[in-house]
C-alpha cells in the first residue's frame, strides 16, 4: 500500500519473476561484489588463500598475484560501491552484470585447473555466479 491507500502495481512489486526488484537485485550484487572485494582488497591469502578461510587457491599468490588480487578487490569493491553513491539503477546492474560476464572465461579455467585451484569450490561457486549475471542482467534490462 502507499502512503495514500492505494495498492502497488502488480509489475512493480513483481519486476522480475520470482519477485526480486531492481533495488533488491542492485544491492544484492553490491553485497555479492563487496563481501569478495573487501576481503581481496584486506588479505587475499588471509581469506581465498590455500590456508585461508575459503581456500579457491592451493599455492600462494607472490607478491605478483597479491599485487593483482588486491586490484581486482579494489574493482569489485568500487563496483559494489556504485550501488550506495548511485543509488540502484538499470546502469549499475547492467555494470555489474557485464563485469560478473567477463570474469567467466578465467573463472572456466579456474575450474580445470586442480593443481593451482581448488576446482571443486571454483564448481560449486559457478552456478551462483551465473545465477548473479542473469539476475543482474534481467533486473537492469539487458535481456
Amino acid at each position: 500500500m502507499h502512503a495514500n491507500g492505494t495498492a502497488q502495481p502488480l509489475d512493480k512489486a513483481l519486476a522480475l519473476r520470482g519477485g526480486v526488484s531492481l533495488e533488491q537485485a542492485s544491492l544484492l550484487g553490491a553485497l555479492y561484489y563487496g563481501f569478495f572485494g573487501v576481503g581481496l582488497l584486506a588479505s587475499p591469502s588471509f581469506f581465498f588463500g590455500p590456508d585461508g578461510l575459503i581456500p579457491y587457491f592451493k599455492e600462494e599468490a607472490g607478491p605478483g598475484g597479491i599485487f593483482f588480487a588486491r586490484s581486482f578487490g579494489a574493482f569489485m569493491a568500487a563496483c559494489a560501491y556504485s550501488h550506495f553513491t548511485d543509488g540502484p539503477s538499470a546502469a549499475v546492474v547492467k555494470y555489474m552484470a557485464v563485469a560478473g560476464a567477463l570474469m567467466m572465461p578465467q573463472w572456466a579455467l579456474c575450474t580445470m585447473d586442480d593443481e593451482g585451484h581448488n576446482t571443486l569450490l571454483w564448481k560449486i561457486h559457478t552456478p551462483v555466479q551465473l545465477g548473479m549475471i542473469a539476475l543482474l542482467g534481467k533486473a537492469g534490462g539487458l535481456f
